[in-house]
C-alpha cells in the first residue's frame, strides 16, 4: 500500500515533507497509508482515520464535510482540534474552515498533489472534486497539501470599499489623495 503525506495549510496541520532538514521523520507530518490510486477524499479519510486511532502530537480530532460524498462532491469544512498549541504560540481548541459560495470574493478549498521530490503533479488547472479520483495519480511518498483560496465573482460595488481602494493605491504610488 502507497503512503501519502498529508498537510492543511492556515490550520498548522502536516508538513510539506515528511522528513526533517537532517532526513529524519517529522514528527508533525501526517503520513497515512492508502490504497492504490486514491481520491483526495480517501487520503484524508485514512488522516482522519490515524488521528482517531493515534492521536499524533498536539491533535486528538481531524473531520470534514461531507463526511460521505457522492461522485462530483466538493469539499466544505475542515475541523482540527489542537490540544497542544499550534507553531508554539497559538491557543488550543477547534480551528475550522469552511466554504462559503454566497459571497463576493467566495471561499473554496483546492488541494495540490506533489510528487517525492515536491514537485508539483497536477498543473493541469481542472477543478477535480475531493470526492473524484485526480487526473494524476497519488503514488507512494506523495504529499496532498489543502488550502482555502478567496475567488472574486465580479466587481464589488460598494461605495465605501471603493473609497478605501483608491486611498490605498494613491498610499502606495505615493500620490496626494485628491
Amino acid at each position: 500500500m502507497p503512503t501519502v503525506n498529508f498537510r492543511v495549510v492556515g490550520m498548522y496541520f502536516g508538513r510539506n515533507q515528511p522528513q526533517d532538514e537532517n532526513g529524519q521523520p517529522d514528527p508533525k507530518a501526517i503520513v497515512v497509508e492508502v490504497e492504490d490510486n486514491p481520491s483526495v477524499f480517501q487520503v484524508m479519510k485514512a488522516v482522519a482515520q490515524k488521528v482517531r486511532d493515534e492521536q499524533p502530537i498536539g491533535v486528538d480530532l481531524f473531520g470534514f464535510s461531507p463526511s460521505n460524498p457522492g461522485s462530483g462532491e466538493d469539499l466544505t469544512s475542515i475541523f482540527i482540534n489542537h490540544t497542544q498549541p499550534p507553531k508554539g504560540e497559538l491557543p488550543t481548541g477547534l480551528y475550522v474552515l469552511t466554504d462559503n459560495a454566497a459571497t463576493n470574493p467566495f471561499s473554496t478549498f483546492q488541494y495540490y498533489i506533489y510528487d517525492d521530490n515536491f514537485e508539483q503533479v497536477n498543473k493541469d488547472g481542472k477543478f477535480i472534486p475531493f470526492s473524484n479520483k485526480p487526473n494524476q495519480e497519488i503514488r507512494n511518498n506523495y504529499t496532498v497539501i489543502i488550502r482555502q483560496v478567496n475567488i472574486c465573482s465580479g466587481p464589488i460595488n460598494n461605495a465605501r470599499v471603493m473609497a478605501r481602494a483608491e486611498i490605498a493605491a494613491n498610499n502606495i504610488a505615493g500620490a496626494q489623495p485628491a
